[in-house]
Formats: C-alpha cells, sequence, structure tokens
C-alpha cells in the first residue's frame, strides 16, 4: 500500500468498513426470529397490505404431488398510486420445507388496484401432497430485496391450516 496515493488509501478503507458493515447487518438480520402470524393478520409492505385468508388442497396431479389454492387478499392503501400484483410475491413451503411452485392456473386477468381499492385472489401452486400445513411469506424484489425486507422488518410468515 506504500506506493497507492492517499485519496485511494481512504477510499479502499471506507470500502472495506462499509462492507464489514453490510455483512454484520447481514448476519445480524439472519439471526432473527421468524414472526409466525395466524391466517387474516394483514402484513402490511410500504402502502399496501397483504392478507393470507385460507389454503386448500384441491387435488393430486400425480402420486405425491398436490395442487393447493391460497386464497389472499391485497390491499392498496396509497394515496395516488395504482398497485399490480404479482402473483409470484407469495411463496409457500409445507412445515417440512417443500416449496411450493405457482401454477400457470394462477393466470390473473386484472390484477390492478387502484388507490383504495382491495381484491382476493385465489392462487394454485403444486407441491408435495403430504402438506397439512402451509407457511406462506410475501417477497418482493427478488432476493435483495428479501434480505433487506428481512433485515428491516425480520422474517414474517403467515402459518395457514391446510384442511
Amino acid at each position: 500500500m506504500a506506493g497507492l496515493k492517499r485519496e485511494t488509501k481512504t477510499s479502499l478503507i471506507v470500502g472495506v468498513l462499509v462492507i464489514a458493515l453490510l455483512l454484520g447487518a447481514l448476519l445480524m438480520g439472519s439471526s432473527r426470529p421468524v414472526s409466525t402470524f395466524a391466517p387474516g393478520k394483514v402484513l402490511m409492505y410500504d402502502d399496501f397490505g397483504f392478507t393470507v385468508l385460507s389454503a386448500e388442497e384441491v387435488d393430486s396431479a400425480e402420486r405425491g404431488v398436490s395442487h393447493y389454492r391460497v386464497r389472499v387478499k391485497v390491499e392498496n392503501h396509497a394515496k395516488r398510486v395504482n398497485y399490480d400484483f404479482d402473483p409470484s410475491v407469495v411463496s409457500p413451503v409445507t412445515e417440512s420445507g417443500g416449496v411450493l411452485t405457482l401454477s400457470d392456473k394462477s393466470a390473473l386477468a386484472d390484477s390492478s388496484l387502484s388507490p383504495g381499492e382491495s381484491a382476493s385472489y385465489d392462487l394454485v401452486f403444486v407441491g408435495p401432497s403430504d402438506a397439512k400445513i402451509l407457511n406462506v411469506r410475501f417477497r418482493f424484489g427478488g432476493a435483495i430485496g428479501t434480505v433487506m425486507d428481512d433485515l428491516l422488518l425480520g422474517p414474517r410468515q403467515v402459518r395457514v391450516p391446510v384442511p
């Protein structure tokens, strides 16, 4: 480092400190316990409310695989901004960790909500047929958005029984 200019050294030190702070925040956030809520609890993300109303197994697609209908309610509490609901933000997993994937049966005709509007959607997911409980999370902005949500709000999920 003897041959580097003073400004370069300072920038390098600041960069290393910023990376260390971000890694520390990430480790602190990943150690936070998951907050679990019952169906019917509104989870707020900015000006938008998301509620898991229910879940049910609707049919068995093939041996060991089932379709599950998850009913969610979305509320736009914004004053001037429309909200276009994207069903891929809903992320259910079974109690044993089995991941459910969004089925093409979940195509929505109209998912745009004007300010003050709300709507309920029936989303169909495919997953293991042994699910008695689904843990549903809402994930925005990909992996980075999920990490930021977990850091700022803590991991949150809705625990939904499957009758």
